[in-house]
């Protein structure tokens, strides 16, 4: 069986990564790795401040997301917007606005999916939903993706508003090709599958970094190439995100099995 503490899921992904190198007998990777979670901690640090401060929605809708943002992940989606703006120019207040805007927007689509999954758990505590109601949690995950586009016009970076409306309306397709998809398991499925795990999850991945490269003021060829970095990081983490679902245990892994 495949198991995740809850606490581990919701670590900081580089201090965990430094443990298990360690483990592995890796400790040249492990001082690499420890030396790039205190490139970022600080600017990852001012992101999470951003993001417990979300506030005004009506006040239902704001105890609904505010239940969800509470449940603090690994962040790794505004850690790729900080470590590619850091590649360029730095993470300027506009690189910061992505990064929170990244994360609201996942956010909203975990609001979403445990609706249609109809999961009663995220993260080791109470779904949303089981806490707020469905049409509460779908008006939450609304009203953060509108927070979220809001972010990236005031930002000002070019083009990564029309780049993120793109995303969405892949994330939605993914979606519904997997709705269509529920359940068969074939030989054919394959090429589904990661045409599923490219719309729904690394597309996201794939916009943080190119979004963070683009605030750095990098070239072409270099966005191209974070791009290129975010939809292999986004294909792997949802491939071992689909493991947990098939292998997991729920109550190390903090959510149901079989839901996805």
């Amino acid at each position: 069986m495949i198991t995740t503490s809850t606490s581990a899921a919701a670590a900081p992904p580089l201090p965990q990564l430094e443990r298990v190198a360690l483990r592995e007998g890796l400790p040249d990777l492990a001082a690499r790795l420890a030396d790039l979670g205190r490139w970022v901690e600080a600017e990852v640090g001012d992101v999470s401040a951003d993001l417990a401060a979300v506030r005004g929605g009506p006040s239902m809708i704001e105890q609904t997301a505010s239940h969800l943002l509470a449940l603090t992940g690994k962040h790794l989606r505004p850690m790729c917007v900080v470590l590619a703006s850091k590649l360029g120019a730095g993470f300027t207040d506009a690189a910061r606005q992505l990064a929170v805007a990244v994360e609201l927007v996942h956010s909203a689509t975990l609001l979403h999916d445990d609706v249609v999954d109809v999961a009663d758990s995220r993260r080791g505590q109470p779904a949303a939903r089981v806490v707020y109601g469905n049409a509460a949690s779908i008006f939450a995950g609304d009203w953060l993706l509108v927070d979220a586009l809001r972010r990236i016009q005031r930002a000002g970076v070019p083009a990564t508003l029309d780049e993120m409306l793109a995303v969405i309306e892949e994330m939605i397709l993914a979606e519904s090709l997997q709705l269509e998809r529920r359940g068969r398991i074939d030989l054919a499925s394959r090429a589904a599958y990661f045409r599923v795990v490219e719309g729904k999850t690394a597309a996201l991945f794939r916009w943080a970094m190119r979004a963070g490269g683009r605030a750095g003021g990098l070239g072409a060829a270099e966005l191209d190439a974070l791009e290129q970095f975010g939809l292999h990081l986004g294909v792997a983490f949802q491939t071992v995100d689909d493991c947990l679902d098939v292998g997991g245990d729920p109550e190390v892994t903090g959510k149901d099995t079989l839901a996805d």
